[in-house]
C-alpha cells in the first residue's frame, strides 16, 4: 500500500483578493476614526494597528498588497488617511514619511509575527523530531 502526501493547498486568486482589499478597507477605517491631535503634523490614530495586523494576519505579501492598495485609494481621492485626507498632498507632506513607512512595517511585522525564534516550537516535540537543539540542549534518549 503506498501512501500519498498532497501538497497544501494553495489559495487562489478570489482568496488573496478578498483579504487584500478586506485588510486595506480594514486600515481605512481605523484611520478615519476620530484621532487625538498632539501636535498640528501627525495625528494618533488606529491606522497603525491596521497597518500591522494587516502583516501579521496575512503576511508579507498580502499584506503589503493591501497597504498599498490602501495607500492607492488614497492618492486616488478616497477620503481613507487620516482625519479623512486624501490625495497626492498627503503622499509629499509632512505624514509622507509614515505612509511609506507602513510599506516596511507591514513586511518587517509579518517576518517577526512568523517566525519561530530560537526554535521555541521545538521545546513541545520529542527529541528525535526536533529540528535544531534550540535554546535548550536536546534531552538524551534513556539507555534502557
Amino acid at each position: 500500500m503506498t501512501s500519498t502526501t498532497s501538497a497544501p493547498a494553495r489559495t487562489s486568486a478570489a482568496v488573496d483578493l478578498a483579504l487584500v482589499s478586506a485588510f486595506a478597507a480594514l486600515a481605512a477605517v481605523c484611520s478615519i476614526l476620530p484621532a487625538i491631535n498632539v501636535s498640528t503634523f501627525a495625528p494618533i490614530t488606529l491606522q497603525t494597528f491596521g497597518v500591522l495586523l494587516a502583516g501579521a494576519v496575512l503576511g508579507a505579501r498580502r499584506g503589503v498588497l493591501a497597504i498599498l492598495l490602501w495607500l492607492a485609494l488614497g492618492a486616488a481621492g478616497l477620503p481613507v488617511f487620516a482625519n479623512g485626507k486624501s490625495g497626492l498632498a498627503v503622499l509629499a507632506g509632512p505624514t509622507s514619511g509614515y505612509l511609506v513607512g507602513f510599506v516596511v512595517g507591514v513586511a518587517l511585522n509579518s517576518q517577526s509575527a512568523h517566525r519561530d525564534p530560537a526554535g521555541f516550537g521545538d521545546i513541545l516535540r520529542y527529541p528525535e523530531q526536533r529540528r535544531t537543539a534550540g535554546p535548550f540542549p536536546r534531552v538524551p534518549q534513556r539507555l534502557s
